[in-house]
């Protein structure tokens, strides 16, 4: 699959008028609260229903207080069946889908919309079926020649294919408010029920990756509705309990965390997943609390989006309804029925005649109405205009979309879809500000500003690195360049100079061996842990070190046991100083950045990456500065006409660039096993130290936004290497502590749910952060504990990948690394140093021959070695 675009239109502004939204975890309509009781009606969308019955059906609804209903967008089959089966909005034929925008497609959910809208009742769609009714996730995974059901989140052709659907869909509807939120599947799982097995390789990160990736997708469509999983809401608390241990792929909190995801779907049926008839009621509140309480720490709704039991137990029923009143929550049961038009009864339908319908259903949603400040039919009907023919217009608008024909029916063979369960019938078993304490660069290193007059560059989407037979401007390189386009406007062209060490193949597949990968909390190397001790060198890749001189470097990290080292992989600069302080990555001047691969600049890091893997140490290597050393995110800003440091995480034009200069650079490397990990950048923070002050509109959500975009464009790039955040590791979790407050937009957990991040990286500087020297021991090892319990929660490796203590106190030093030895985690002291070349010493740097250097630091890189370090 071709790159792709994370989240290029990403709610550029407030959604309008008319389209439910969120504030926190509630809804809101209008700007005033929307507590959701509503329900799902899959077959109003997948029969051809008269406009009288559709309109029957809504205005049903909307008379008894249900402001939602979720009805499938989805129907993807090899045949047409007989009226009124006939629905087909993806005919599959010799592995090409056609997408149906006539009467009997997308033509007729535009009918669906209408009588909606007329009833003022909104919808929620998902896309496509984890199970085979009504075609499903295998369908797509057998007419593009897939082997597995979970081959559907993995498959590039298979992924792509969804996408246009999707886009088909979501641009169709992008400015009806009718709609309230897309989904991405209903009950995604790693098994389904179309007859194809599971491959063994999915798990909870493969669903979430696929959620990350297909919801960023949407946001970039369609900024005006919400976006949910359609999942089940299994969690992964516990792994002794089965509807806890992230069952089939589904970890309900992970996929929250996805910062495209704008609210969290859970569905509870007890009788279908294993729990005693006796205890259904009980279980029931308790699988609503667990959810609550996932919003709130998530910040966002949550939904349980289907909901029954067999038999119809009203004492159950009032009981999760009232539960979910009392927290301030939402629910839509499972399933409508209208008795005059015998909708389909799967056992768990409730018919408008029904008693527990005027009991239990209609006296609960008319309470949720009051909660909303009304009746949903008075609140919202007002403003329903929609025909049938105003719908019909709206699928004009469709024509132009290349992947879509007209009328997909056909008069093969009939094939009437059945009607869906919702439910499997297998269920599987059953303070002070803290400040920048990276060295400062070497007085007499190239560190030169850039002009803040820039005017800023065009907005556009990532473009395709091109050849051009333009001559270089580069005095470093003859080599004939390869120009990437940044932004298509002049004021942004990017020079790439090329150089024969140019890796520019995409790796595919499974990370190869000598890669480092991770398994749980822990890292791996060719199968076997893997535990690091390392350390950091930033100015190995900054200075230009003879060959003899990265040799004795890496040599001396690797004879003393030091496995891993994180180097810059930045030089963001306007002008070019004088050898050996010459490094330059990117060169910027009027706004233009040209990437070097000079000797001077990406062949120097060839030289880096060659002495590291002779000496077999890793490197980690982060793509950008938050401070003004080596240039910063200042000089992209002032150069791309930003006003405010953080203008760094939300302009789309600055984005684009970091995006084009993180392609070259990954790219050049893709294959190299040397490479541990890449970080989006050193020290994110709101605030930077390079003249430009915050917007005051900077927090935890925009440099998790940011993280989340970046990351998951990497992994397009890359699938051999790790990426990590790079974040000094500020916590989020007690207000009243500085370091534990989310500082500077810093949330450490946040950051390490993105699913396309794979570890988490902290820091720690007590002295420079305002602890007491007499405290720095005790903090440090609470430190720590944090940071690794935060690892555990989120199933991945963590690291101390900087730590110093300016005092240089052994004991401190020694119960540090006693702590991590003893937790089983990772870290890498800041900062490496050779007396024999004299490199810059920032008051934390050790050198080879300083005495903590020798008792405090080779043991501990002994110990880990021991453990599972060695190369």
């Amino acid at each position: 699959m071709n790159v792709f675009s994370i989240a290029a239109a990403l709610l550029a502004s407030t959604a309008s008028a008319g389209f439910v939204t969120t504030s926190g975890t509630n809804f809101e309509l209008d700007g005033s609260p929307f507590y959701v009781f509503g329900t799902n009606a899959y077959w109003a969308s997948e029969i051809t229903w008269s406009t009288e019955n559709l309109a029957t059906i809504f205005n049903t609804m909307s008379k008894n207080d249900l402001t939602v209903c979720r009805t499938w967008g989805f129907a993807d089959l090899n045949t047409t069946g007989t009226a009124p089966y006939n629905i087909v909005y993806q005919l599959w034929e010799n592995g090409k889908p056609t997408v149906n925008i006539g009467d009997n497609g997308l033509g007729y959910f535009d009918q669906v919309v209408a009588a909606a809208k007329a009833a003022g009742v909104k919808l929620v769609v998902p896309f496509v079926n984890n199970w085979s009714d009504y075609g499903g996730i295998d369908v797509y995974v057998q007419q593009l020649g897939g082997k597995y059901h979970d081959d559907f989140y993995t498959d590039e052709t298979i992924k792509a294919a969804y996408k246009n659907f999707v886009k088909t869909f979501v641009k169709r509807y992008a400015d009806e408010e009718t709609i309230m939120a897309w989904e991405l599947c209903n009950e995604c799982r790693c098994a389904g029920s179309g007859g194809l097995k599971e491959s063994g390789n999915c798990n909870t990160s493969t669903l979430t990756d696929w959620m990350t990736e297909m919801s960023a997708y949407i946001k970039t469509l369609d900024s005006n509705h919400l976006v949910a999983s359609g999942s089940e809401g299994f969690l992964n608390t516990d792994k002794s309990v089965y509807l806890y241990s992230g069952p089939s792929g589904v970890d309900f909190d992970a996929d929250l965390a996805i910062d495209s995801i704008d609210y969290g779907a859970y569905h509870a049926y007890p009788d279908s997943w294993g729990v005693e008839t006796a205890k259904a009621e009980s279980w029931g509140v308790k699988w609503i609390d667990d959810h609550v309480a996932s919003g709130k720490t998530a910040g966002k709704p949550v939904v349980l989006e289907e909901y029954g039991i067999k038999p119809l137990n009203s004492k159950s029923y009032l009981a999760w309804s009232d539960e979910v009143y009392k927290l301030k929550s939402n629910m839509q049961y499972w399933q409508f029925g209208v008795k005059s038009l015998s909708t389909h009864d799967d056992g768990y339908a409730i018919f408008d005649e029904d008693d527990l319908f005027s009991t239990v259903i209609a006296t609960a949603a008319a309470k949720f109405a009051s909660l909303s400040g009304g009746s949903s039919s008075n609140s919202t009907s007002s403003a329903s205009k929609t025909t049938s023919s105003t719908a019909s217009s709206t699928a004009g608008s469709v024509g132009a979309e290349a992947s879509v024909s007209g009328d997909a029916s056909s008069s093969e063979a009939t094939e009437t879809p059945t009607a869906t369960t919702a439910t499997p019938t297998a269920v599987d078993a059953s303070s002070d500000t803290a400040t920048s304490t990276d060295a400062s660069s070497d007085a007499s290193t190239a560190t030169s500003t850039a002009s803040s007059s820039d005017t800023s560059a065009s907005n556009t989407e990532d473009t395709t690195t091109q050849e051009s037979s333009t001559g270089s401007t580069s005095t470093e390189t003859t080599d004939a360049p390869a120009t990437t386009t940044a932004p298509s406007s002049d004021k942004c062209a990017m020079k790439v100079f090329s150089s024969a060490a140019v890796v520019a193949s995409l790796a595919l597949g499974s990370a190869s061996a000598g890669f480092v990968t991770t398994s749980g909390t822990n890292f791996q190397l060719d199968g076997s842990p893997f535990y690091i001790f390392g350390t950091n060198a930033y100015w190995a890749s900054e200075i230009q070190w003879s060959s003899a001189d990265l040799a004795t470097i890496f040599n001396t990290m690797a004879k003393n046991d030091i496995t891993v080292c994180r180097t810059w992989g930045f030089a963001d600069l306007t002008e070019t100083g004088n050898a050996p302080y010459n490094i330059v990555y990117q060169l910027w001047k009027d706004g233009n950045a040209t990437i070097n691969t000079g000797n001077n600049g990406l062949g120097y890091f060839d030289k880096v990456v060659a002495a590291a893997k002779a000496a077999g140490v890793k490197l980690v290597v982060p793509f950008v500065n938050n401070w003004s050393d080596y240039g910063g995110m200042d000089v992209y800003v002032k150069q791309l006409g930003g006003k405010y440091h953080d203008d760094f995480y939300t302009d789309e034009t600055i984005k684009t660039a970091y995006k084009n200069f993180v392609k070259t650079f990954v790219k050049r490397y893709a294959d190299e096993e040397t490479i541990m990990a890449w970080e989006l950048c050193n020290e994110c923070r709101c605030a930077g130290s390079g003249g430009l002050k915050e917007s005051g509109n900077c927090n935890t959500s925009t440099l998790t936004d940011w993280m989340t975009e970046m990351s998951a464009y990497i992994k397009t790039l890359d699938s051999n290497h790790l990426v990590a955040s790079g974040s000094e590791g500020f916590l989020n979790t007690d207000k009243s502590v500085y370091l534990y407050s989310g500082p500077s937009g810093v949330d450490f957990d946040a950051d390490l749910a993105i699913d396309s991040i794979d570890y988490g990286a902290y820091h720690a500087y007590p002295d420079s952060w305002g602890v007491e020297s007499s405290k720095a021991e005790s903090w440090g090892v609470q430190w720590i504990d944090d940071h690794v319990a935060s690892g555990k929660k989120a199933g991945k490796p963590v690291v101390l990948e900087e730590y110093g203590d300016k005092s240089q106190n052994a004991k401190v030093y020694s119960a540090w690394i006693d702590a991590v030895y003893a937790r089983e985690s990772n870290m890498q002291y800041w900062d490496f140093g050779l007396a024999s070349l004299k490199n810059y010493k920032d008051g934390y740097t050790l050198y080879d021959t300083d005495e903590l250097f020798k008792t405090a630091i080779v043991p501990a890189a002994k110990k880990f070695k021991a453990r599972g370090g060695s190369n």
